[in-house]
Order: structure tokens, then C-alpha cells, then sequence
């Protein structure tokens, strides 16, 4: 198996795995890299796609889908070397299953990989959809930055999508347009509470431009979804609990 990824692309993936967990069950069949990662506190959950057609080269001979357990962090060390034109090379042999080679700028990494049998595969979580909307990361990004240490905020559904946070110190919220965020409601109010930093943490390697479909119900977990750096990304966050 060999494949070589564009910088923007790997440096993307890595950034998004980093956020929620040290390692990662690291997928690669014939369409090409999929992986699912669950926080250590078990309360956002990210699946990234990386289709082959999105990477350099993609060479995979095996019938069978691969999987390799890796720490992220011994792969970030190569990718920080990473600038726009450049690209990460990854090769593996299974005759030799304990290591994963890696290879960018002239330079040659050898990564020793976990045993996946004591990985834990991590399924989707069931979800009530009631109400769905697209809605920008930019201003996004701008609600959530302003929030500072607010430990949470509420997703207010009515006529269209609001989030709205409130201390003893005051309010921060964020009024979308339904027509601007192509919204859509089974009618009804819904109200959801999530937590700001896992929230953060699940779009953290998203960029500016691009924008997020998001769907729920009425209190329960709320579902993401959005393409960046020719990845596919999903996204599940848990409500707060004890709300």
C-alpha cells in the first residue's frame, strides 16, 4: 500500500484527530482512508473520508479493507514540516505489520503502530432530526470565540436557528436568516444545550469559508456535516448532560 497526500489535505486531518483523541483506528480500502474518532469523554464523535480522488496517489492492492492503529502525534511531527506544494507519503507492508512508513521533504519516518485488536470500533449514534440548516463557519467561529469561558450555550430552534449563551454577565447570541441558511423545521420549538469546547473542538480544523450543515431534534444530539481540504467530515455532539 502506498499513498501520498497533499500537504493542506494531511495537515487537515491530523489537526482534526488531534482535538479529540491521542489515537486513532485508521481505515484504508479501495475507495480510500476513512477513520472514527470518539473523545476520551465519550461526548463528540468525528468520521473523516478521504476519497482516493482527493489524494496524489492512491495505490491500494488488497481486496480486504486495511486497518492501522496509530497515536497521532507521531505523525504530526512530519506533517508540521508540510508547506502548500509539499506531500506526505505513507507506505505500508503487511508482512511487516508493526510499522508504518512515512516520508516528506527528503525525510524518512518510521512509526510504530498500536494493535488494533484492542481498539474499540465506534458505531454512529442513533439521531432524531426535526430541524436542519447550513449555516456559515465564519460566523460561527465569531459566536463561539466571543462565548471566551462560557462553559455552554443553547441551540434555539424556532422560525429559524439562534444560539444564544447567558451569564450573570450577560448574553451573546446569534441570529440566523432562514432563507440565507437554507432552513427547514417540522414545525414546533427545540432547544438544545451543548458544551462550548466540544462544540470547538469538532469543527476545529474547519476554515473560515466553509459552512455546516447541521441537523437535531429537541434536546438530543445534534449532527454536523461539511467537506474541507477534499475531506468529508460528520460530526455528532451530545447535548450537556444534566440538561
Amino acid at each position: 500500500m502506498k499513498i501520498e497526500i497533499g500537504a493542506r489535505t494531511a495537515k487537515t486531518f491530523i489537526k482534526a484527530l488531534e482535538k479529540l483523541n491521542e489515537e486513532s483506528l485508521i481505515v484504508f480500502d479501495k475507495e480510500g482512508i476513512r477513520t472514527r474518532i470518539l473523545d476520551v469523554a465519550h461526548t463528540h464523535l468525528l468520521d473523516i473520508r478521504i476519497p482516493k480522488e482527493g489524494v496524489t496517489e492512491y495505490i491500494f492492492g488488497g481486496s480486504d479493507a486495511t486497518e492501522l492503529g496509530v497515536v497521532i502525534a507521531r505523525i504530526k511531527d512530519l506533517t508540521k514540516t508540510l508547506t502548500v506544494k509539499d506531500t506526505l507519503s505513507i507506505s505500508y507492508k503487511p508482512n511487516d505489520p508493526t510499522w508504518l512508513h512515512l516520508s516528506a521533504n527528503g525525510v524518512d519516518k518510521t512509526v510504530r503502530l498500536l494493535n488494533t485488536a484492542h481498539m474499540k470500533r465506534v458505531s454512529i449514534p442513533q439521531t432524531d432530526h426535526k430541524w436542519s440548516g447550513k449555516l456559515p463557519m465564519k460566523e460561527l467561529k465569531a459566536f463561539l470565540t466571543a462565548l471566551d469561558k462560557t462553559a455552554y450555550f443553547e441551540v434555539i430552534v424556532d422560525k429559524s436557528i439562534s444560539f444564544v449563551a447567558k451569564t450573570n454577565d450577560g448574553e451573546s447570541r446569534i441570529d440566523f436568516d432562514a432563507d440565507e441558511i437554507d432552513f427547514h423545521s417540522e414545525g414546533g420549538n427545540y432547544e438544545t444545550t451543548l458544551t462550548t469546547t466540544c462544540f470547538l473542538d469538532l469543527l476545529a480544523a474547519t476554515s473560515m469559508k466553509t459552512v455546516i450543515e447541521i441537523q437535531g431534534g429537541d434536546g438530543g444530539i445534534v449532527e454536523t456535516a461539511w467537506n474541507e481540504a477534499d475531506m468529508n467530515l460528520k460530526g455528532w455532539v451530545a447535548p450537556r448532560s444534566g440538561e
